[in-house]
């Protein structure tokens, strides 16, 4: 009986030396897990916001360049009609 008292305290300490090694071990790889997804839904924001900057840069730009060509084509109809009147001669301004 002494025996398979010393073979239960030996299995027991054994396995405590086991767990005590493999816990901080699963908690080390829990951790790097979630810094790994932590850094990725991170990006995938970061790269939402950078599409979405693009975007509207693009749209603003473009709404400028509407708004000059629009500016230029006034100009041009109000140059058309100093040449057309007067054969060209400027009066009124």
């Amino acid at each position: 009986m002494n025996s398979q008292e010393y073979s239960d305290e030996q299995y027991k300490r054994d396995w405590l030396y086991r767990c005590r090694f493999i816990i901080p071990l699963i908690i080390l790889v829990a951790g790097i897990v979630l810094t790994i997804f932590a850094m990725m839904t991170s990006n995938a924001t970061h790269r939402n916001i950078t599409e979405l900057k693009a975007k509207l840069n693009a749209t603003t730009y473009a709404n400028q360049m509407a708004d000059e060509l629009k500016r230029a084509a006034v100009m041009t109809k109000s140059l058309e009609r100093v040449v057309q009147y007067d054969e060209g001669k400027i009066k009124h301004f």
